[in-house]
């Protein structure tokens, strides 16, 4: 009985093919698993809104507080009601709420410290009712109203951030803290995780995926800075 065996050659021709049809489809599942990110964290910022929205609608429409008092547990995201909205009973590490990962933008790791203080994932608008614009973040503890937020659907809400303050800072003098080649985790400064696009939710609820071209598509002027950043505008 005569049993063929592969030559060397013919060995060699099957791993180039398997090599070649490797690099064809690797890219294809790396793009596949960042777009399962992207939507993952868009849904999460859906979810945050959402917990903005019940909030108003239980405290007399009243704007989640970014912070409401000076201390860890006041920040948005360590807000006890702000978290029963979201249906996550805080579970405390001292005066901090560990957010569970999946509520947490996958397309940064959880770091080997396990620490999951949702500021180094998410923050919200710098420009907030009840916030000094120009000065101190804290300036008072106050927050207005939802119904008296104009063009709520153009006004940024919540993003993908890297701070641990949870706020992200974009004035005409720290224009760069909001373009993607800042560094991940600079103090109030945006994160473009997804494919150089950043997911940011709005007043009204909704999420989008903005490329810096849009975000900034006049060259950081008033228009842009006043339509997207500034709530009283």
């Amino acid at each position: 009985m005569n049993s063929r065996r592969f030559t060397l050659i013919e060995l060699l021709i099957v791993i180039a093919i398997v090599a070649i049809l490797a690099s064809m489809l690797l890219p294809a599942l790396g793009k596949a698993r960042s777009s399962a990110r992207k939507t993952q964290c868009t849904g999460n910022l859906k979810m945050y809104a959402s917990a903005d929205l019940l909030y108003a609608g239980s405290f007399d429409d009243y704007m989640t507080p970014i912070n409401y008092g000076g201390s860890d547990r006041s920040y948005w995201f360590n807000n006890e009601a702000w978290l029963t909205m979201l249906g996550q009973p805080p579970v405390w590490s001292g005066d901090r709420h560990d957010m569970p990962a999946g509520l947490l933008c996958p397309a940064k790791p959880v770091p080997l410290s396990n620490s999951k203080w949702t500021g180094n994932w998410y923050a919200k608008n710098h420009y907030y009712p009840g916030s000094d614009y120009w000065g101190s973040l804290y300036a008072n503890f106050s927050t207005s109203k939802l119904t008296k937020l104009r063009s709520a659907s153009c006004k940024i809400n919540t993003m993908d951030s890297g701070n641990s303050e949870g706020v992200v800072r974009c004035d005409r003098s720290e224009f760069k803290l909001c373009f993607p080649w800042t560094e991940e985790g600079q103090w109030r400064a945006a994160s473009y995780r997804h494919d150089a696009r950043i997911n940011l939710s709005f007043w009204d609820g909704h999420v989008e995926t903005f490329s810096p071209a849009k975000l900034f598509g006049d060259g950081w002027g008033w228009n842009t800075f006043n339509l997207y950043w500034v709530m009283d505008k």
